[in-house]
């Protein structure tokens, strides 16, 4: 989970100040822990990644991985892409749902 900044015992009151100056806002708990249990009751999120801001969640690995031509450039992502069909990287997945 990415989480801006949330709610706790660490947002001091000059801290909170400075992130309502540049307009940056500040999560609740309620909704880090709502994101929490999203990824852990939703079938196929295992090992994806959740970003969280005011007060909003959403999954941001697909789009990531569907822009890494780009990023990482058209050979590098070709050679990644026998990893990602793997049968390892099954297993990893697969060893991950038994878990939970």
């Amino acid at each position: 989970m990415l989480i801006g900044t949330a709610e706790s015992g660490f947002i001091t009151d000059e801290l909170r100040g400075e992130l309502n100056k540049i307009q940056l806002p500040i999560n609740k708990a309620h909704s880090v822990a709502k994101a929490m249990v999203y990824l852990a009751v939703t079938e196929g999120l295992y090992g994806k990644t959740i970003y969280i801001a005011d007060n909003e969640f959403t999954e941001i690995e697909d789009s990531i991985r569907a822009l890494r031509p780009q990023w990482l450039g058209e050979k590098n992502d070709r050679l990644l892409n026998p990893l990602a069909d793997s049968s390892l990287l099954k297993a990893a997945e697969d060893l991950g749902r038994e878990e939970q």
